[in-house]
């Protein structure tokens, strides 16, 4: 029986945040790919999931949207576009292709949004530690945005890439920069069972 794709059962394969929020599409290859995030718990649940936010500000957001009336999908919508905008922003510069001007005007305004709620901690002898400010419905995208950023300018984009089997991101940390899939035993193993079955057939026809 085939397990239901759902957040709390989504791979986590990224190795940074925003990637794996961009992986919360199920198969960015297919024609009508399947979301993970088809309810706004499912934003909080995938925050949780990744540590994305504090556990304090999850459940004050879960307490405003249990009052919220309006319609989910504009709920949903800053999340939704929020990822169209990062997938597009990492697989232009995966592809080493000309990242559109809108991508760019879209992802500096996600990100000055973003910057302009966060807020540092310097306690004395203490380590410096960030918090984001407010109790807006938007707030799971403010790390996201920032780890974007935070990847942008970590000089490993040499190491990002994008699986060729199913379109989902990931940051290669092997040794040698050599990882294809965003996981072997799944989309490793399926290609090169399509591919063996393939050679099979071809060698059977001739």
């Amino acid at each position: 029986m085939t397990q239901e794709r759902s957040v709390d059962n989504i791979s986590l394969h990224g190795g940074w945040l925003c990637l794996d929020f961009i992986n919360t599409v199920h198969d960015w290859t297919a024609a009508d790919p399947e979301d993970y995030l088809g309810s706004y718990e499912d934003v909080l649940s995938w925050c949780s999931k990744l540590s994305a936010l504090p556990l304090e500000d999850i459940n004050q957001l879960r307490e405003a949207y249990l009052r919220y009336h309006e319609k989910e999908d504009k709920l949903l919508r800053p999340f939704i576009e929020g990822r169209e905008v990062l997938y597009k922003l990492f697989t232009s510069i995966i592809r080493q292709q000309q990242v559109m001007g809108d991508v760019q005007d879209k992802f500096n305004k996600l990100l000055s949004e973003a910057l302009s709620k966060l807020s540092v901690d310097v306690g004395a002898g203490e380590e410096p530690s960030y918090y984001w400010e407010g109790k807006e419905l938007k707030k799971p995208l403010y790390p996201v945005i920032k780890s974007a950023y935070d990847l942008l300018m970590s000089g490993k984009l040499n190491r990002v890439k994008e699986c060729g089997a199913c379109g989902w991101v990931f940051l290669d940390k092997s040794k040698n920069n050599s990882r294809r899939w965003c996981d072997m035993q799944a989309c490793g193993s399926a290609v090169k069972a399509k591919r063996y079955y393939r050679k099979k057939k071809q060698e059977e026809q001739n």
